[in-house]
Parts: C-alpha cells; sequence; structure tokens
C-alpha cells in the first residue's frame, strides 16, 4: 500500500526544448511551488528507506533520458518534503530513497504526472 498515491495536472517539458533559462526557471519554480504544497497536505512524512516512482501520463513518450531529466525539479520538490532541513537539490542523493520513472499513454491533450511513493524492503 502506498504512503502517498498523488495525480496532479501538470506539462512535463522535455530538455530538448530550446527556450530562454529564464522561461524554464519560471515552468520549474511553479512545478516546485505546486508539487510542495499538494505534498504537505500529505500526512505523515513517509518512513525511510522508500521507494518514488514518478509517471508522466502524455499522449507521446519520451526517451529514458529526457524522461528522467525533465522530471528533476519535481524530484527535487519530492526529495525536500521527505528529507527536510538539506539545502534544496540535494536531499535526492540520499541512498534511502529508490527512484523509478514511468510513462503512461494519455489521451489527446492530457497532460498530467504520478507520484507513488512506497515502502521498500532496501536496507542501508
Amino acid at each position: 500500500m502506498p504512503y502517498v498515491k498523488l495525480r496532479i495536472p501538470m506539462r512535463i517539458v522535455s530538455p530538448n526544448r530550446t527556450e530562454h533559462w529564464t522561461k524554464t526557471a519560471k515552468r520549474r519554480k511553479k512545478q516546485h511551488q505546486v508539487v510542495s504544497y499538494l505534498l504537505r497536505t500529505q500526512q505523515p512524512i513517509p518512513y525511510l528507506p522508500c521507494k518514488v516512482t514518478l509517471t508522466r501520463i502524455s499522449p507521446r513518450p519520451y526517451d529514458s533520458d529526457n524522461l528522467q531529466y525533465s522530471f528533476k525539479g519535481i524530484r527535487d520538490s519530492v526529495a525536500d518534503w521527505i528529507i527536510p532541513g538539506k539545502k534544496r537539490g540535494l536531499a535526492d542523493s540520499d541512498p534511502r530513497i529508490q527512484w523509478e520513472y514511468d510513462q503512461i499513454k494519455g489521451d489527446v491533450g492530457e497532460h498530467a504526472i504520478l507520484i507513488v511513493i512506497t515502502a521498500t524492503d532496501k536496507i542501508i
């Protein structure tokens, strides 16, 4: 049974998209705000070790490296919620969190992400 299962209507943009750095920064900031706010409504914070699965729901798939990179800001937000107090962007390297990525084909025009956090048997 998952600790957290959260579906958020949100478009994840490929890192191959060429755009001004301020536009990318603005989008990542907005993603961080939305994900952080919604995770704070989930209680309690999951026990470690845990497995986090980030799933992209969209009509067309990304290749594996674009998929993982496009989730970087969201991964940082989830890790900051699980392990508070670390400098932003550093908590995701904790070995007690196992990260997995997936994609689901959605309907035309459907864009969302699914965050699932479950317990794991991994012992550190």
